[in-house]
């Protein structure tokens, strides 16, 4: 809703959105981007080489998706939809991460499950 709001009001490009969650793969990522976070905090409990290995399953799930870094997918929501039957109270619980990193294709806007 945040996304929407700012470019609704056409305030997008004066704020950065950050997100601060626990990050399990590359799919994070990439959802969190679609839904319009450009920055990424993790917690302490990251070292370098777990960074190291997020940066780059983003990088190949962004490339198995056909898109070229995740600068073209920020704020991509129209690539997400509920998937039927899902409680629009607890989305974030229905996210079907496989089926949003493996049908992202940014040039064709199609879909992916949430």
């Amino acid at each position: 809703e945040t996304q929407q709001t700012l470019v609704a009001n056409n305030l997008r490009g004066m704020v950065r959105l950050q997100v601060e969650t626990d990050l399990r793969d590359g799919a994070d990522v990439i959802v969190l981007a679609m839904l319009g976070a450009e920055e990424f905090r993790v917690g302490n409990e990251y070292d370098p080489a777990s960074l190291r290995r997020l940066a780059e399953d983003v990088r190949v799930k962004l490339a198995e998706a056909g898109a070229g870094s995740l600068t073209e997918i920020i704020g991509r929501s129209d690539l997400l939809e509920i998937v039927a039957g899902a409680d629009e109270n607890h989305r974030s619980s229905t996210v079907d991460r496989r089926r949003c990193s493996a049908r992202l294709q940014p040039t064709e806007r199609t879909p992916c499950a949430m």
